[in-house]
């Protein structure tokens, strides 16, 4: 029997971004970016829509898209997968996550959450008739207990969710993480989902520790990457998926079914753009400048942070302020100073509370700026 899907976060999420719309708040709860694209790849874009719209692309995505990815990957992280039979083009990173989830985990079978995590990782577990197990993350660094995790592995562990560099913590996966997570599956029916689609935003000269780099991890795993996040283009909802060609190959059946086409204009945009400038994903530090200055900004106030080392976003907690409840602290930033965030507790399937909230610091600097000065008089 399948579960009923969660529809409580999507309320609150909903709820505030109701009021964040409104002109007068600055909006620091979106998922997505502010930072503009290459207007390069736009004016491509524009030209690609003009003559290329009636078409539809093959179900797994255009193949000059998926041939320069093979290289790019291949670039990045010394593993190479056959753009035929090994990556897929997706409507974004969401939909391949839900698509994975969907090809890899059925009924009685158990999948592995690690939180807090993005409510569509349960969801799609839940529609499947799955069972999720969860794993919380250590506070106050938000690190990895591979112990906890090994303690709840059984005979019915089919899948094991990855998130890394992770939305909302802004935490990254060390070597050392994905050394573990390849020796915990090794000899095992467990596969792995790996939602990379921040794998371009890190900081502070760290190396992405993407799957891709560890051969006997990526055999078992889908790795999901999101073109929206890598080129601030987040409303055009195209991403892709690499997994060998056994997952591939289950991934695709159910693709194919679910949704058909990928917006073939905008694939190719991609691609030419791409081909034209193949250096356009390391462009992305200008969320890292963002960090800084937000954070400088507000030392010195009640809030309390670690640096985010990755993503677009930073956690902050305000336990020195109030004993409010996440959701209701949210919601009355929104009316004083006018501030819109995102509780953590959304990304828990009980709703824990623990007097976190998450800020989204893709914004201009102006507003960074006037976010930060209301923010520090609390």
């Amino acid at each position: 029997m399948v579960a009923r899907v969660s529809g409580n976060n999507y309320e609150i999420t909903e709820e505030i971004a109701k009021h964040a719309a409104s002109s007068k708040i600055i909006d620091l709860s979106r998922d997505d970016s502010v930072a503009a694209p290459d207007p390069r790849l736009l004016n491509i874009a524009a030209r690609h829509l003009g003559v290329s719209s009636g078409l539809y692309s093959p179900s797994a995505g255009d193949m000059k898209l998926r041939e320069i990815l093979s290289e790019l990957t291949e670039r990045e992280y010394s593993h190479q997968f056959n753009p035929q039979t090994e990556i897929t083009i997706t409507s974004g990173a969401l939909q391949a996550v839900n698509t994975a989830v969907s090809a890899l985990a059925g009924e009685g079978d158990e999948v592995i959450i690690i939180e807090p995590a993005h409510p569509a990782y349960y969801n799609a577990v839940l529609a499947t008739g799955a069972r999720p197990v969860y794993i919380a993350l250590q506070r106050p660094d938000y690190s990895i207990d591979w112990e906890a995790i090994q303690k709840v592995v059984t005979g019915q562990t089919r899948l094991i969710i990855i998130n890394s560099p992770h939305n909302p913590t802004g935490k990254i996966y060390t070597a050392l993480d994905m050394e573990k997570l390849q020796k915990l599956t090794m000899g095992t029916n467990i596969s792995v989902i790996s939602d990379e689609s921040f794998a371009h935003c890190v900081f502070e000269g760290y190396e992405h520790q993407s799957v891709a780099r560890f051969p006997q991890l990526a055999e078992r795993s889908l790795i999901v990457f999101s073109f929206g996040k890598s080129l601030n283009i987040s409303g055009w909802k195209i991403g892709y998926c690499l997994g060998p060609e056994k997952l591939t190959r289950e991934f695709r059946k159910r693709q194919q079914v679910m949704m058909g086409n990928v917006n073939t204009p905008l694939q190719l945009a991609i691609s030419e753009y791409l081909k034209k400038h193949p250096g356009s994903f390391q462009n992305l530090h200008v969320y890292e400048e963002n960090r800084n200055l937000f954070l400088k900004l507000m030392q010195g106030s009640k809030w309390q942070f670690k640096p985010s080392l990755g993503t677009y976003f930073q956690l902050m907690s305000y336990a020195n302020m109030s004993d409010e409840k996440e959701v209701d602290f949210s919601l009355r930033l929104l009316k004083n100073p006018g501030i819109a965030v995102l509780p953590l507790s959304v990304f828990f399937h009980d709703s824990m509370d623990t007097k976190v909230v998450r800020f989204n610091i893709s914004l201009d600097k102006a507003q960074l700026e006037a976010a930060a000065e209301k923010l520090s008089s609390l």
